[in-house]
């Protein structure tokens, strides 16, 4: 996976710096222009197609931004010039938050979603979630709606299906608060920020096993 990244961010790179946009948020709709993609607003979008892409402008900003995005991404696969084994929404992911900025702005902001989400204005919080797990040895982020997982992933430490009760206690001080909450048990380090309407995001660290507890 890391040489196609590596070409990916390559191009997002250059292609951003060609439209002067030198720092967070990614405009896709100035991208797309630049591109050659036709941008259309409408108030009953129909499937976008080719070089045309449809956006109704009374979606949500993030909306219409992963909307022309995707269409940005087709592009970026046909100029690569090979199969990029990536899908397409990650390709999104890596366009509006991009790869020359996200790890600096992560740690800066102590990988805090609510501050990233400030700043990469154009991306949803998911998409802030999914890029966090790669920054950090022995991370596990989740995105929970309701009772729901939605979403979970780690890096370099095993990821158990079901939350750790540190997990679940801090989803719950979310809940009863609706503000960020922070959580410390053993071998657990819990942070969660509540996002849009009933979504969760948690960020737990968790302390490797010594071979006895294994």
């Amino acid at each position: 996976m890391e040489e196609p990244f590596e070409s990916i961010d390559e191009w997002v790179t250059k292609n951003l710096k060609s439209v002067d946009i030198r720092e967070p948020p990614v405009d896709s709709l100035v991208l797309a222009r630049h591109l050659g993609l036709e941008i259309i607003e409408s108030d009953a979008p129909t499937r976008s197609r080719s070089r045309r892409v449809t956006i109704d402008p009374e979606w949500p900003l993030e909306r219409q931004q992963s909307t022309v995005a995707l269409a940005i991404a087709r592009i970026m696969r046909e100029e690569q010039g090979q199969e990029i084994a990536v899908p397409l929404t990650t390709l999104v992911e890596r366009l509006l938050v991009p790869q020359i900025w996200w790890p600096r702005d992560a740690r800066s902001s102590d990988y805090d979603p609510m501050v990233l989400k400030a700043r990469y204005i154009t991306a949803t919080y998911a998409m802030l979630a999914h890029r966090l797990p790669e920054l950090v040895e022995g991370s596990i982020v989740t995105i929970v709606d309701g009772d729901r997982v939605e979403w979970r992933r780690g890096h370099g430490v095993r990821t158990p299906r079901m939350l750790a009760p540190a997990e679940q206690a801090c989803i719950d001080q979310v809940r009863d608060t609706e503000c960020h909450a922070y959580v410390v048990h053993p071998g657990w380090t819990v942070n969660a920020w509540p996002t849009t309407g009933s979504g969760i995001i948690v960020r737990s660290i968790v302390e490797p096993m010594e071979p006895d507890e294994a």
